[in-house]
């Protein structure tokens, strides 16, 4: 059957209390070193990888907020491009109105000057005729006083019916 061996008992005591003293003084530092080195280790990867986070989320922000500026730059050239083609525009059209204009004034006034030139011509040619004409067939019947006083009406009244106003 069982029987108790004391001094079994009691050398395995001795010798496993003396191993936990052992292993207390020259394992158990060892360990417990390893152990916070490694909590260390730890500690210090978490907050490496919190900052870069945070710094990761404020390159965002400043990302976007440049982004955001961007466009509001963008934005702001196109109306800007827009409003000076408008002017551009407006400042083109007007121009080509007042050359238009000015094109049209001129060549009114070069067919007015004609005109007024052809009807002088004209004038002066009707006036040589009629006072030819005149003075073939009134020669005979007319003083000379009388020629000219029908030479002046003639005329008056060539200049009446050829003058721009009627």
């Amino acid at each position: 059957m069982f029987e108790l061996e004391t001094g079994l008992i009691f050398w395995t005591l001795v010798s496993f209390g003396v191993l936990l003293l052992l292993l207390r003084q020259f394992v158990l530092p060892a360990l417990i070193n390893f152990m916070e080195e490694r909590e260390a280790f730890f500690a210090k990867r978490l907050a490496d990888s919190e900052k870069i986070k945070k710094d990761t989320e404020v390159m965002l922000r400043l990302y976007e907020e440049r982004m955001k500026e961007a466009s509001k730059e963008v934005t702001e050239l196109k109306e800007e491009a827009r409003l000076e083609a408008q002017i551009l525009r407006n400042k083109l059209v007007t121009e080509a109105r007042l050359e238009s204009k000015a094109l049209r004034d001129g060549a009114m006034k070069e067919i007015a000057k004609e005109q007024r030139k052809a009807l002088e011509e004209i004038r002066d040619q009707s006036a040589a005729l009629i006072a030819e004409a005149t003075s073939k067939v009134i020669k005979k019947a007319l003083t000379a006083e009388d020629q000219h006083r029908l030479v002046a009406e003639s005329l008056r009244e060539l200049e009446k019916e050829f003058s721009p106003g009627s």
